[in-house]
């Protein structure tokens, strides 16, 4: 993390959120002052893992989080549901997310299938319909574009388009997720404001961004794009302009570029 801003910002829906990880718990009081909570309180969150994970998760870490507001809580909760999931696409190892909310539970996770060094094709499932991307990545950067029957899909609005590993506030009308250590303000919502920064971070990613597009090319050239994006034989993608579609023309945009 940076700053404990993931975990301050707890104190928007709770006042004394208690944490038990392990044989460790606390109770954090006044926004600042940790405090030990008592043994009755550890055994009932003990005896809440015992109900609702496997055996071999009991030394899980659970935060306790005692409301605020419960409409606002519940808002979040709704807000939370809509972007976790992609937020496990850009994660370094958890693909998988159950949310509960009282008796109806849902279980969402990511299937990937790499197809060429730096190109994977991820599925997530456990929603209405599975939503299938086609991900260019590296171990600085994960670009993720939404893969339809016949070509490139459409992502929804509500969706930011800029994540460091959480979501931004960035919804700037892409058709694509970013993923990448852009420089943020220090509410870590938006971008910071430097052209500098910003210029520095993709001439960083460009090589690697670079060698992903042409392996993308080789696999059409090949002709194995189709079936490894999972595209009928005869659908009509023309690449290089579909990828010019999604990826400069909104660019493009005035509208579309946050540094400035």
């Amino acid at each position: 993390g940076k700053f404990g801003l993931g975990f301050k910002s707890v104190f928007l829906l709770s006042d004394q959120p208690t944490v038990k990880s392990g044989r460790l718990a606390f109770t954090v009081k006044g926004g600042v002052y940790p405090v030990t909570p008592d043994e009755m309180h550890v055994k009932k969150m003990r005896a809440y893992l015992d109900r609702v994970v496997a055996p071999e998760l009991q030394d899980a870490t659970l935060t306790e989080l005692p409301l605020l507001d419960q409409e606002v809580a519940e808002a979040t909760f709704d807000h939370f549901s809509n972007l976790a999931p992609f937020a496990l696409a850009f994660t370094r190892a958890l693909r998988q997310l159950h949310l509960r909310r009282g008796q109806v539970s849902r279980h969402h996770w990511w299937k990937e299938q790499a197809v060429a060094p730096g190109i994977t094709v991820m599925t997530l499932q456990g929603g209405s319909e599975d939503w299938h991307g086609l991900a260019l990545h590296s171990p600085d950067f994960k670009l993720l574009l939404p893969l339809g029957a016949r070509g490139f899909g459409k992502l929804d609005s509500d969706v930011p388009n800029l994540w460091v590993t959480a979501p931004t506030a960035e919804k700037l009308g892409l058709p694509f997720l970013l993923h990448a250590a852009f420089p943020l303000d220090t509410g870590r919502a938006q971008l910071a404001r430097s052209e500098a920064g910003l210029t520095e971070l993709v001439e960083q990613l460009r090589p690697a961004l670079q060698t992903a597009l042409e392996h993308l090319l080789d696999l059409e050239r090949g002709g194995e794009l189709k079936s490894r994006l999972g595209w009928p034989a005869k659908a009509k993608v023309d690449l290089p302009t579909a990828l010019w579609q999604v990826l400069a023309l909104p660019l493009g945009r005035e509208d579309s570029n946050p540094a400035f």
